[in-house]
């Protein structure tokens, strides 16, 4: 139902189409919302359940030039934020979305960092201005020293301890090294899968070895 296929066989999304686990009915929520005619189609009043016609009904509904209408507008109020009842808190939302994005970046930079470099993480304790931070948060205070929006995040977030969401914990850390840790292995096996051959190299210590082949 949510998918539509074209002639040429591909396969596009029908945004406009919503289920209702309530009553059971699909709807049309663009012409829902700004359906101004006196339309007939369950899809755009009581909502649509004759599932034996779904194909039919569908494209007939898609081609019908109120519900293009309806989709136009529908979709330029989505992207108008100003004429949104909840502009406010929806540029809210965006402003926050874009600041621990930017968190994020400078954390996932830092561990990519010392991870390809085998070096370690965690010192004696995870202070920020201390000398045995370790290597991780002392990276992330050498970045804030020519980063203005680090270094306000850290004196912000920094020593907070606990509970407090700030990105710079141990667990923060460890959690982005076992998704990079994931998606070099899924890269491996990929190209393994892909690979009509492929050799493995085995290291070992020559000494130990000789000494095993001796006893």
């Amino acid at each position: 139902m949510f998918y539509r296929v074209l002639h040429n066989g591909q396969k596009t999304q029908r945004e406009w189409l919503a289920y209702s686990q309530s009553t059971g009915r699909a709807y049309c929520i663009p012409c829902k919302v700004f359906s101004k005619s006196n339309s007939k189609s369950s899809l755009c009043t009581t909502g649509f359940n004759d599932w034996h016609n779904v194909s039919a009904t569908f494209a007939s509904h898609e081609r019908a030039s109120d519900h293009s209408r309806c989709v136009v507008a529908f979709a330029s109020r989505i992207h108008a934020i100003g004429g949104r009842v909840d502009s406010s808190l929806v540029a809210q939302i965006q402003e926050e979305t874009r600041y621990w994005r930017s968190v994020l970046k400078r954390i996932i930079a830092s561990v990519k960092f010392l991870a390809s470099r085998g070096l370690a993480f965690r010192g004696e304790n995870e202070t920020f201005g201390s000398q045995h931070n370790g290597n991780f948060l002392g990276a992330l205070e050498f970045l804030a020293e020519f980063d203005d929006f680090l270094s306000a995040h850290i004196q912000k977030h920094g020593n907070r301890g606990s509970g407090h969401t700030s990105y710079l914990s141990s667990t923060t850390c460890n959690e982005i090294i076992d998704l990079v840790a994931q998606k070099v292995l899924e890269t491996i096996l990929l190209e393994l899968h892909q690979a009509k051959y492929y050799s493995i190299t085995v290291d070992s210590t020559p000494d130990v070895m000789c000494h095993m082949l001796i006893n």
